[in-house]
């Protein structure tokens, strides 16, 4: 079963599981889930100390020439249990994801050390957010140019498997990431 991105599954998975008879498969869904946790932030916790990460994003119902900041979905995960220090929105405001921005302002992004970006599973930038790529100021992002800008796969936070998934793609792509400049 899946929940949606406003959904906090992790409060559900037990339940659920208990529900379905199929507690043994959610423990080692945890497990496995708790050990690539404890895994990334071990072996890259002194790259990302100190480190900015910016999450950025674009789905099939942005409007042309736009993009958004995430802090929701896997990016929660990146921020709350790896501890990447990436934005989100002020307490009780709407989440930044919910805010299109123009391509004008892609270069704002070289405030940040690091550009995560959605890939699909073969490690291509998603259809959505391939005309950001496109984009002369996206090539010319600090980020960009210095390989600090890294493809995330988020086939979604929804159940541990998807999770599970997203953080080997973020573990391989930490690994890809140069020392800092």
């Amino acid at each position: 079963m899946y929940w949606g991105l406003d959904t906090e599954w992790k409060d559900f998975a037990d339940a659920i599981a208990e529900a379905g008879n199929v507690t043994d498969a959610l423990g080692r869904q945890k497990a496995e889930y708790k050990a690539k946790v404890t895994k990334i932030q071990e072996t890259y916790g002194k790259t990302i100390e100190g480190t900015s990460f910016v999450d950025v994003s674009r789905g099939d119902w942005s409007d042309p020439g736009t993009f958004y900041i995430a802090d929701i979905g896997c990016s929660e995960i990146a921020r709350d249990d790896i501890g990447l220090d990436l934005p989100e929105a002020a307490e009780g405001k709407d989440p930044l994801a919910y805010e299109s921005l123009p391509f004008e302002q892609i270069g704002e992004l070289s405030e940040y050390d690091v550009v995560t970006y959605p890939v699909d599973a073969d490690g291509k930038p998603t259809e959505p957010f391939t005309p950001v790529t496109k984009t002369n100021t996206w090539k010319s992002l600090p980020a960009v140019t210095s390989g600090r800008a890294l493809g995330v796969f988020c086939p979604g936070n929804n159940s541990y498997g998807p999770v599970n998934q997203y953080l080997d793609s973020l573990d391989s792509a930490l690994a890809t990431l140069p020392g800092k400049q």
